[in-house]
């Protein structure tokens, strides 16, 4: 072997050594991060899953991640937040109304006629997030923010016009919600839940629910009921914090990756795909036999409007500081709408 082979040989052995000690040392330092979802629905299938892949496949190798859906980590929806404090988990599908004594003005995505839709609300929430409109809960950074698409009424009997509602027993799962039934002219009802609903609905114990597309078909309500009222009677806000600790400690390349693709890139992206699988649904239950969805014309939007009347102050009363949460809120849409 010649010197100048001896050479080549060497340098070729030393890049081989060098390759073969880097892959360990990556494995050695990725992050593991476990994702906790307390739903086994479409959030999972659609937005959580897809989004926390786009983030790791970016990650130049420093991430991978755990999932845990349904509840595994922890079933009740009100603790999820806890989950993520406690360092149980490290990001966690989250609804703020769930936590109302710790997130309390996230709740203003509550509000019948203030979204049109998942898109528009999730972007709201975000710039109100970021503009110090919403609490900031301690111990997580809201990475992620979306609202839900915006919930409907949902009938085992028909609703030819809004006067069709006097009378019918309507499921509601917030105040704002129970509160625009009751100036509906319908009797809201706060006792059934959303996942009784379908029960309920059968026996005759309700009429109706309010929910999205979405919940009808995880909960069962849309083989129920045929009759839909396409009216926006508020929704979730939802959110995808992640542990502080966990983000500080995150290598550059994996925060690099959720800056990517979370914060108002995850508003964007989420709630357009929560309509689109909002209006996918939608088909699906009027494709049912006999299933109908009464026809929105601009004169029922403002009839529905006037019944509502000023129920933006419900939520404000007694609550000097939500006057500006909802006049910024409210601001903040107007632009979104303006382009």
């Amino acid at each position: 072997m010649t010197e100048l082979t001896r050479r080549a040989f060497t340098a070729s052995a030393l890049a081989l050594g060098t390759t073969t000690l880097a892959a360990p040392l990556i494995a050695q330092n990725r992050v593991s991060l476990r994702v906790a979802s307390f739903s086994a629905g479409v959030m999972n299938e659609f937005v959580i899953q897809p989004w926390i892949e786009r983030v790791v496949a970016d990650s130049e190798g420093t991430l991978d991640y755990q999932f845990f859906p349904g509840g595994v980590l922890g079933r009740n929806p009100g603790e999820q937040l806890k989950l993520i404090q406690d360092g149980v988990a490290d990001i966690a599908f989250t609804v703020p109304d769930f936590t109302p004594g710790d997130l309390p003005s996230w709740s203003v995505y509550g509000m019948p006629n203030l979204f049109r839709n998942a898109a528009e609300g999730a972007l709201t929430l975000r710039r109100a997030f970021d503009a110090g409109l919403l609490e900031q809960p301690e111990g997580v950074e809201m990475i992620a923010i979306l609202g839900s698409a915006p919930n409907r009424i949902h009938s085992a009997r028909p609703i030819a016009s809004l006067d069709d509602l006097a009378g019918l027993r309507i499921q509601a799962g917030n105040r704002l919600q129970l509160e625009g039934i009751a100036r509906l002219g319908a009797s809201p009802v706060a006792e059934v839940r959303g996942p009784e609903a379908a029960e309920a609905i059968s026996r005759g114990t309700i009429d109706a629910a309010t929910m999205d597309y979405a919940a009808t078909r995880s909960f069962r309500v849309g083989e129920v009921t045929r009759h839909h009222l396409d009216l926006p009677m508020g929704g979730l806000s939802l959110a995808f914090p992640i542990n502080s600790n966990t983000w500080n400690s995150l290598p550059d390349a994996a925060r690099a990756a959720f800056q990517k693709h979370s914060f108002e890139a995850f508003s964007r992206s989420a709630g357009e795909t929560l309509d689109a699988a909002d209006t996918r649904i939608r088909a699906e239950q009027l494709a049912l036999p006999d299933a109908n969805a009464m026809e929105i014309t601009e004169a029922v939007r403002d009839d529905f409007a006037a019944r509502l009347g000023d129920i933006e102050t419900v939520w404000i009363d007694g609550n000097p500081g939500r006057q500006a949460t909802y006049d910024g809120v409210l601001q903040i849409l107007n632009e979104i709408r303006a382009g």
